[in-house]
């Protein structure tokens, strides 16, 4: 028998795309009233009447860029009158790289030449000759300098409806006054998802993704039950896959306790993966430096930081300490040391620890 052929007849996944957390379903399940309250900020733009901002937050793999890249593409199926724009701030997170971005999805490609000032103009002329705009900015808070924000709140104030994304709660707590006062956004938090409703979204992705008969009710249950744990549906997606991947390697019908506990196995080091891909090379060499010496306090994690080329002054490495304390990526713990016994020592947060509990 071909090697090829062996592998070919033991597929159990038959669309691989499903799994994956780009692949956009039909319905976003368990996610209509936060779909709602991003659509409604939209709306007013139709009828060409000013619309309201919205600063979008929540932990990571609660389903923030699914439901607002849903309502974009409902809303671009629904009219042409209004633009909806989406920069993904990772990618994008310069003044001229943003401007050129948001020109590129109105059309307009000559950049040669031009400064962000140049292509800012012809963004404003043709958002002008629509009912307006609607910019989504995902993981806005890796944007380097924010004045491009000032700029679309300026001079498209009442044709545009900005969406800020990102998993930092407190993001608008260190915004720019002139920033914020022109922003006003509302706020809108996803919450986890309840265990229940982790079970309905795998099983519709293992209907739409697998061979019937893969994936017992037992099984899906139990990698329900990591994914809740970790409040992740990216977990679960990533266990579902990999199982599967296990399954067709050992030449199961169906995934195995075997087959998720290989994937199990792999599940931390895909966290770490996953939660350091879209930091800084400052961040990343914090995190590198607490997992190697775990329980340092803050003034002996900084002189570690600069011997091994860290740039920031102290006062940014604080900052930095504490955004990564709040994406649960650090963990700061008092001690009775230091001036007035104010010393913290630095651990690696929950999110960059996993231990494995069975699931009965």
């Amino acid at each position: 028998m071909n090697l090829f052929g062996s592998l070919e007849d033991n597929e159990l996944v038959l669309k691989e795309g499903v799994l994956t957390y780009s692949h956009l379903p039909e319905t976003v399940l368990f996610r209509e009233q936060e779909q709602n309250v991003i659509a409604s900020a939209i709306k007013p733009l139709l009828s060409g009447r000013k619309p309201d901002n919205l600063f979008v937050y929540g932990k990571p793999g609660l389903g923030k860029t699914l439901c607002t890249k849903t309502v974009l593409q409902q809303l671009q199926n629904y009219s042409s009158d209004v633009l909806p724009i989406y920069i993904n701030c990772w990618d994008a997170n310069r003044e001229y790289q943003v401007f050129t971005e948001i020109a590129k999805q109105t059309g307009y490609f000559f950049f040669q030449g031009k400064s962000a000032e140049d292509v800012f103009d012809e963004i404003v002329k043709r958002a002008e000759k629509s009912k307006g705009v609607c910019f989504v900015f995902d993981e806005i808070d890796k944007v380097r300098d924010l004045g491009f924000l000032y700029k679309i709140l300026q001079h498209l104030e009442d044709k545009a409806s900005v969406v800020l994304i990102t998993n930092d709660k407190d993001f608008l707590m260190n915004l720019e006054a002139r920033i914020l006062s022109r922003l006003t956004p509302n706020e809108l938090k996803f919450r986890a998802y309840s265990l229940e409703e982790i079970k309905e979204i795998l099983g519709e992705r293992v209907r739409l993704a697998f061979k019937p008969g893969a994936v017992s009710h037992i099984m899906l249950n139990k990698i329900a039950y990591h994914t809740h744990r970790s409040e992740d549906i990216r977990v679960g997606l990533f266990l579902l896959l990999n199982a599967a991947k296990n399954a067709e390697q050992s030449g199961h019908e169906k995934i195995s306790n075997e087959d998720l506990d290989a994937a199990l196995s792999k599940l931390a080091q895909f966290k770490i993966k996953t939660s350091l891909s879209k930091l800084s090379t400052d961040e990343q060499l914090l995190i590198d430096l607490v997992s190697k010496f775990p329980g340092l306090i803050s003034g002996e994690l900084f002189q570690k930081y600069s011997d091994a080329g860290g740039t920031l002054t102290m006062r940014s490495y604080r900052r930095m300490l504490m955004r990564l304390s709040r994406l649960e990526l650090l963990s700061l713990e008092n001690t009775s040391k230091g001036f007035r016994g104010q010393s913290r020592k630095i651990l690696l947060g929950k999110k960059l620890k996993y231990t494995r509990i069975d699931a009965d």
